[in-house]
């Protein structure tokens, strides 16, 4: 992403360079910072062709680059932002940014709100039922 200096700093452009996502895929955390530091709020079609999943890849990447430089409360917000962006149905990196989202918060605070507050019912829904089968995976486990 790239800021044109007569835009808004939140009205982003692509621009593969620095996009968090290969910060994450490079394991360069540090580089997408400066490019963080300002989250996408507003996106111009007529002067980008960001879609609505680039939106949900920025803040997933943003959210993992967070997670890893230990930045606990900057991760949770954009794990948070990726899962409640509305949709017609929930993308498969939603419910992975809501998996996060909750371990984020476990691990900062030691226990997770209610995810219902929070997200859609699909979401809650699906994620319930991945819970149950790593639940039921762990039980069945032998060691």
């Amino acid at each position: 992403m790239i800021r044109s200096p007569s835009l808004a700093p939140s009205c982003h452009l692509a621009y593969a360079g620095s996009s968090p996502s290969i910060c994450v895929s490079s394991r360069v955390f540090t580089f997408a910072l400066p490019v963080l530091a300002h989250p996408i709020t507003t996106i111009d079609l007529a002067i980008s062709d960001l879609t609505y999943n680039d939106n949900l890849v920025y803040h997933y990447a943003g959210g993992t680059i967070y997670a890893a430089l230990r930045r606990w409360s900057e991760a949770e917000e954009c794990f948070k932002i990726c899962a409640c962006s509305p949709g017609a149905v929930p993308a498969a990196i939603q419910l992975e940014a809501l998996k996060k989202f909750v371990l984020v918060q476990l691990i900062r605070e030691g226990k997770a709100i209610a995810a219902a507050k929070v997200y859609s019912p699909e979401s809650v829904t699906s994620l319930q039922e991945h819970a149950i089968l790593c639940v039921r995976e762990c039980v069945a486990s032998p060691t």
